[in-house]
């Protein structure tokens, strides 16, 4: 991300709130602390290995799991949004008029409600909020825990910027989940639908996935006509080889749709660089410091978070808004900075593919050296590359302003 140029904090209105939730306020050494450890040890590979894909039994279903993806990786996975969302803001893209009616599907405990609620607070943004979810645990959870954070918001003095409700998605007529989400599209009109983690779940096979969100962009384009307002479609995958590459294919398919305008991460509707060699990919990520308590739950299974990664498209449908200085042309670093024998090089996402820019540690000068403190997300209005890739200079997307989202801790 161009606006996070170090590492973000867990804000501590929020851990406040789930400490409250989850350990009545105290840290999280009490006798359900080694359950739930050993029930994330169980989740895990349902989600990192299965993809939550397994039909006969989904692991919302069973109240335990459901607490624990609770506990764990809403704290987890709460901030990509709030990350995607400043994003568009800084570069122009406004959500809406207020107030702005939102819908997640597969909404789990509530992460996007989460992400949401606490970015929307920060600008004073009201909005109306849908969690949808096959699991009535996770519906429970959705609901109590909202009341948890708005609880926390208010006792810190933050404003509270959402209402929410928390609907069950049914399978239709014809068992088919996916007709549940286009019947609560035309009955909520909403401004904006999300998908987090979540749209591989509906439909496991790539094609059947692609062609059921292109009749969710036809109904979407329906309303955004009627109305005269953008209406935003916004995914967020796992950073994982697989889900990454799975949501550029659907980006592909997308862009067929002559209703569909994709806006980020890839700037323009060029062709995708990291679909051109099988087992490339193009993810995002971001350090960050998460709660101790995170961790330690976390190491009992034999994971660690330290940073946000994560895969995301931001779409409009129907009519599109008008940017007179989006970075059409922009050039994006898509990897680290990779540090090689004679030189540093990193990849970058241009209009014509993915290419590998390099400052060579004997050409070093004024015009090239800032290049090499680029991270991934970094965003350039230029890059000027010889013939065989090297750096002569560039012009970086301006600094963003000090985020009131994402603070350093005082």
């Amino acid at each position: 991300m161009f606006h996070v140029p170090e590492k973000i904090f867990f804000p501590p209105v929020l851990d406040q709130a789930l400490v409250r939730f989850f350990w009545n306020g105290e840290s999280p050494y009490k006798p359900d602390f080694k359950s739930k450890a050993l029930a994330l040890k169980q989740l895990w590979p349902k989600l990192a290995k299965q993809r939550g894909q397994a039909q006969e039994k989904h692991y919302s279903i069973d109240e335990k799991f459901a607490q624990t993806y609770a506990a764990y990786y809403l704290p987890a996975n709460l901030l990509k949004l709030p990350l995607v969302l400043e994003e568009m803001k800084l570069l122009g893209l406004e959500l809406g008029n207020a107030p702005l009616r939102w819908v997640d599907f597969g909404t789990g405990p509530g992460t996007v409600y989460w992400g949401l609620e606490w970015w929307a607070s920060r600008y004073r943004l009201n909005f109306e909020f849908w969690g949808v979810d096959q699991s009535k645990h996770f519906l429970d959870l959705g609901q109590k825990l909202s009341v948890a954070l708005r609880q926390s918001l208010v006792a810190s003095g933050e404003s509270v910027s959402g209402v929410n409700h928390w609907e069950k998605l049914s399978a239709a007529r014809s068992g088919d989940g996916f007709e549940g989400v286009i019947e609560k599209v035309r009955r909520i009109r909403p401004h904006a639908v999300s998908f987090m983690n979540s749209i591989a779940e509906f439909e496991p096979e790539i094609e059947v996935r692609a062609a059921k969100m292109l009749t969710l962009v036809d109904e979407l384009a329906r309303f955004s006509k009627s109305s005269g307002d953008p209406v935003w479609l916004i995914l967020i995958e796992p950073g994982s080889q697989n889900s990454s590459r799975e949501l550029l294919e659907l980006r592909r398919a997308l862009l067929q749709h002559d209703q569909i305008k994709v806006w980020l991460p890839c700037l323009s509707d060029r062709p995708c660089g990291a679909l051109q060699k099988p087992g490339d990919w193009c993810h995002e990520e971001v350090e960050c410091e998460f709660p101790g308590w995170l961790n330690d739950i976390g190491a009992e299974a034999g994971l660690r978070k330290e940073s946000l990664l994560f895969s995301y498209l931001v779409c409009s449908v129907g009519n599109h808004p008008s940017i007179k200085e989006w970075p059409s042309a922009g050039v994006r670093v898509v990897s680290q900075m990779m540090h090689e024998k004679g030189l540093d090089a990193c990849f970058l996402c241009t209009q014509n593919g993915k290419i590998k820019g390099r400052v060579l540690k004997s050409a070093r000068n004024p015009q090239n050296e800032g290049f090499l403190s680029s991270v991934r997300g970094d965003l350039f209005d230029r890059v000027e590359l010889d013939e065989k890739g090297s750096v002569l200079s560039y012009e970086k997307k301006g600094e963003a302003p000090s985020s009131i989202v994402f603070p350093r801790p005082r």
